[in-house]
């Protein structure tokens, strides 16, 4: 569910998710543990693993979306290979981890013009509630698209006049 409360410290509304919580966050590469923050899911996928999503992020360029896609095309790779592993040991959940080798794989099929930066299939969150989605601000150098007018012609009804 989504409120929006008056923010005291500046003019207007902010939008707050009530179903955002941080210390439920998932690393990219370590599924099996939840951490406090967005910031120590990327410390564990950068001490681990090498991975940098803020800095591959800006390197790469990627925009909201790029990261979207990002951020669901190494969950799904990372799935895919837990489950391949859970298959060939038999093993528990818990006891499944992803490789180095493994993750230094992953890492090197992302470069500029992947077909999945370009696949909309990764628009739609791999999993539910994903803490890294509702943070994509934190890895992306984006402007704000919509601060060049304040008037985009947007309107609530045929009409009415009142601007979005």
């Amino acid at each position: 569910a989504t409120r929006f409360i008056e923010d005291s410290d500046e003019e207007g509304w902010s939008e707050v998710d009530e179903n955002h919580t941080e210390g439920s966050v998932k690393p990219l590469f370590v599924s099996m543990v939840t951490l406090p923050s967005v910031e120590a899911a990327c410390d564990i996928d950068k001490k681990t693993f090498g991975f940098d999503l803020a800095g591959t992020a800006s390197e790469m360029g990627l925009d909201h979306y790029g990261c979207i896609r990002l951020i669901n095309w190494i969950r799904q790779k990372v799935s895919t290979e837990l489950v391949r592993l859970q298959g060939t040991n038999g093993a528990a959940d818990a006891d499944v981890k992803i490789s180095e080798a493994f993750a230094s794989e992953v890492i090197g099929e992302i470069r500029v013009g992947a077909d999945f930066l370009s696949d909309d299939k990764f628009l739609i969150p791999f999993l539910p509630n994903d803490t890294f989605l509702h943070s994509i601000e934190n890895f992306t150098n984006m402007e704000d698209e919509w601060s060049g007018s304040e008037d985009d012609g947007a309107t609530l009804g045929a009409g009415d006049g009142k601007n979005i």
